[in-house]
């Protein structure tokens, strides 16, 4: 995080000083946080019988909206009131 600072000063050499932090906009992110059931092998999930579990971590510095996923050509919508994180589990 960075901050802008502003300073300004007058004919009396007075001086007034304002300081705000920013950061840039990232897009959301999408972690891989578990499995149950399921071995990673590389960037492939090997599905053990007979259910496996996959859990996801997504955030986003200003909220989520909405996540979707498609497993096969089931697809799921999952509306969201701008948390900035969400914990996905799928079963499989």
């Amino acid at each position: 995080m960075v901050n802008i600072h502003i300073s300004a000063s007058d004919k009396r050499n007075i001086t007034s000083t304002f300081s705000i932090p920013f950061r840039r906009y990232e897009k959301p992110n999408i972690q891989l946080i578990g499995l149950e059931n399921a071995i990673l092998e590389g960037d492939t999930i090997i599905l053990l019988p007979p259910e496996s579990t996959l859990k996801f971590k997504i955030t986003s510095i200003i909220g989520l909206t909405e996540i979707t996923y498609k497993v096969g050509d089931i697809e799921e919508r999952i509306r969201l009131n701008g948390d900035k994180e969400y914990v996905l589990t799928i079963k499989i």
